[in-house]
């Protein structure tokens, strides 16, 4: 036996709406929000899926993985489209939290010890080809002594960077005296490998 029409379902699926509003209560008594597509009750529908995901532990871990796939996705595609409004965002963050953020920091590097190896030599590697010949060792060596001589005396630790990165998608600079300056650890780390302006 099929149910009745109903008039307020049958505009709605014309509309090719989700939902509709029936002003007569369902079968507990709420006046609300029903689906087109199965007639339910939206609160009822809510209780439901709350009962179930508290209940059936199966249900709960798909949940849980289908949902961290999903944020992860979103969080992802939002990154790329706002990368400056996420750079902002994430120092404030790491500004709120600094201890966490520490903490969390050192346990990377205590879990990824592999990774920051295979980094380190591609970047040693990285630089021996950076540097061309004619390249003033002497010059490139006070640059460093003088960022350690100001670590020491400030107290802040102070390192030496690309003004132009050694791999970049639009320039490569080169491992030269030239291309040389001296940055805060801080500031050298939130420049990250941004070309300049």
């Amino acid at each position: 036996m099929s149910r009745p029409k109903n008039k307020f379902r049958e505009k709605a699926k014309k509309a090719g709406e989700i939902k509709y509003f029936d002003p007569r209560p369902c079968s507990r008594g709420h006046v609300t929000d029903r689906y087109v597509s199965t007639y339910k009750c939206v609160e009822c529908n809510k209780e439901y899926l709350n009962q179930r995901y508290k209940t059936n532990e199966e249900y709960r871990e798909k949940h849980k993985q289908t949902s961290k796939e999903y944020h992860k996705r979103i969080g992802t595609k939002w990154y790329h489209e706002n990368k400056e409004k996420a750079a902002v965002q994430n120092k404030i963050w790491r500004e709120a939290h600094k201890e966490e953020f520490k903490e969390y920091c050192t346990n990377w590097r205590r879990n990824n010890l592999a990774k920051l190896t295979k980094n380190a030599a591609a970047y040693r590697a990285q630089k021996l080809q950076a540097t061309p010949k004619w390249a003033n060792y002497d010059k490139i060596q006070e640059i460093y002594d003088e960022a350690h001589l100001l670590t020491e005396q400030t107290g802040i630790t102070h390192t030496v960077d690309h003004y132009y990165p050694l791999v970049s998608e639009v320039i490569c600079g080169l491992h030269v005296e030239t291309n040389l300056q001296i940055l805060t650890l801080s500031k050298n780390s939130s420049k990250s490998n941004s070309v300049p302006d």
